[in-house]
């Protein structure tokens, strides 16, 4: 009697049994560093999309948050048209398992309407917040692109959602 066919099948449902139940490995790593540019359009009631660029920075706290650091300045013309500046900080949740990583964030930060007063009175400099909701792929272990959709406020607004901005961007990483 042979016992090639079976150990032919033990070895086939071996190597099936370690695919199914082997965990991939995370590109993320804790103590991580991410800095990149981001480039978009912006809507604010009254003016429609103008366009927005942005800075941004991240440190990896661990698997799951970021601190972040976001800069963000758009360009508004019309009846209600300011110009934007916004430099916000704050902490994001993410779920970090493969090349895609889903993310959201809650920044709060100072923002800076310079020009005529925005559509619900903004003008100067006010304490704001944002909901930031975004998607980034990693091609490789230290670059990552993105799209991120923010939805701010002012303080001073009562919660009114005057402004959002959609962007387009790229980050390099590094420390892992």
């Amino acid at each position: 009697m042979s016992f090639r066919p079976l150990k032919s099948c033990l070895l086939v449902a071996a190597s099936a049994a370690f695919a199914v139940t082997h965990a991939g490995w995370s590109l993320a790593a804790e103590g991580e560093w991410h800095a990149g540019g981001r480039a978009g359009a912006a809507f604010m009631s009254g003016t429609g999309a103008e366009p927005a660029l942005g800075l941004h920075g991240a440190y990896e706290l661990g698997d799951m948050f970021d601190a972040k650091l976001e800069l963000l300045g758009a360009h508004h013309v019309g009846d209600k048209g300011t110009d934007v500046l916004s430099a916000t900080a704050g902490l994001a949740y993410k779920i970090d398992v493969f090349e895609w990583i889903p993310y959201a964030a809650l920044l709060a930060g100072y923002y800076n309407y310079a020009g005529q007063r925005g559509p619900h009175g903004e003008a100067g400099s006010e304490f704001g917040a944002a909901i930031q909701l975004g998607l980034d792929y990693l091609p490789a272990r230290d670059f990552a692109v993105g799209a991120e959709v923010r939805f701010h406020t002012s303080f001073d607004d009562g919660l009114k959602w005057p402004f959002i901005s959609a962007t387009l961007g790229a980050e390099y990483r590094w420390g892992w």
